[in-house]
């Protein structure tokens, strides 16, 4: 296995560090997760017929038919008919991946990493010039509100603003 060199890695888009020791295996979850790239993935690989979506719920590695929007998993035909009956999941929103139309579909909820506001969901996006994130409500109010640099703006319709301007490179890439 390949050791560092370093004892920390620079994210290039984010520029945060990261600090690591050791191999990549062992330091691999001190990354943080760009979960748009993910979201943005699993929609265009439901439209890649050689990159289908395993079943998350089984063991036998079945081809997903199905997304539930709420525990943000993709099932099978045999599962779909369980996570359907079950008490636990019947407020649930589930979609046939054949149906899917919009990549917001493919959202998944991301929450604060600051101690004390795990389970906050980041709905803030602050566009302080240092900033330019995704932030919760009680980080934006104890860390950000104090400047006149910081503005909160809604995360959703940054990330809608953002993914028509994304669409709109691709177009230009293509021609």
């Amino acid at each position: 296995m390949k050791h560092f060199e370093s004892n920390s890695f620079k994210c290039t888009v984010c520029q945060k560090s990261v600090n690591i020791q050791g191999t990549f295996e062992s330091s691999k979850d001190k990354f943080p997760i760009d979960f748009t790239i993910r979201d943005r993935i699993e929609f265009v690989n439901t439209f890649n017929q050689n990159a289908s979506s395993i079943c998350d719920f089984c063991d036998e590695s079945k081809t997903a038919k199905y997304r539930c929007k709420d525990c943000e998993n993709f099932i099978c035909n045999t599962c779909i008919k369980l996570h359907n009956k079950s008490s636990k999941f019947k407020n649930h929103v589930t979609r046939n991946l054949s149906e899917r139309s919009d990549v917001s579909e493919f959202s998944h909820a991301v929450f604060c990493t600051k101690d004390g506001h795990e389970n906050r969901p980041l709905e803030i996006f602050c566009t302080g010039n240092d900033c330019k994130r995704p932030v919760c409500n009680m980080c934006f109010a104890i860390d950000h509100s104090d400047s006149g640099d910081h503005q909160a703006k809604d995360v959703q319709d940054v990330f809608k603003l953002k993914w028509k301007e994304y669409l709109i490179n691709i177009k230009k890439l293509r021609n």
